[in-house]
C-alpha cells in the first residue's frame, strides 16, 4: 500500500487529478485498500474517480459509469 501511495503522489505532482492515469492509480490503490480492511480509505479515493471521470466525460458517460460501477462493487 505504501508504494501504491507514493505512485499516486508522484501521479498527482506531475499529472494532476483529472489526468487518465490518475484513476488507475486511485483504483489500483483503492484495492489494496480494500483488501486490507480499509474500505473508507478505499471508498474515498474511488469517489475522487468517478469525479474526475464526471468533471471529464460528463455525469452520463461510460466512463463516469465504469468509475460508479467500482465504487458500487467496493460496497
Amino acid at each position: 500500500i505504501r508504494i501504491l501511495r507514493e505512485a499516486l503522489l508522484i501521479q498527482l505532482e506531475f499529472g494532476g487529478e483529472d489526468h487518465r492515469d490518475t484513476g488507475l492509480f486511485r483504483n489500483n490503490l483503492a484495492v489494496a485498500l480494500r483488501r486490507a480492511g480499509q474500505l473508507a480509505d478505499a471508498e474515498q479515493h474511488l469517489r475522487a474517480v468517478v469525479g474526475a471521470e464526471e468533471r471529464k466525460f460528463g455525469r452520463s458517460s461510460v466512463e463516469a459509469a465504469l468509475a460508479r460501477n467500482n465504487l458500487a462493487v467496493l460496497l
